[in-house]
């Protein structure tokens, strides 16, 4: 959020320079204007990521039991497609 607010602030310094800095700068600068930041994102966000940008411990244990669960699942769905070739091939 800092990093838009000082990206959109030394946009509108660079364009306050000067006609060709504005004339240069213009189609970039409706880009970053119109940036706008996603509160609840950049929150969820901090609360799994550490200030020093490593996945804090708790988030890693919840990733951990998310990835056995989709294993399973992915293990229990090839099994049963599995099953439904054996049946197929079984009755013709």
């Amino acid at each position: 959020m800092l990093f838009c607010q000082a990206l959109q602030y030394n946009v509108k310094v660079a364009i306050n320079e000067g006609a060709d800095w504005y004339k240069r700068f213009m189609p970039l600068t409706e880009v970053i204007m119109e940036l706008v930041v996603n509160q609840s994102l950049v929150k969820s966000i901090q609360q799994v990521v550490g200030e020093e940008g490593s996945i804090r411990d708790f988030v890693v244990h919840i990733l951990l039991l998310a990835f056995r669960f989709e294993l399973h699942s992915a293990l229990h769905f090839k099994s049963l497609q599995l099953l439904i070739l054996v049946g197929v091939r079984y009755k013709h």
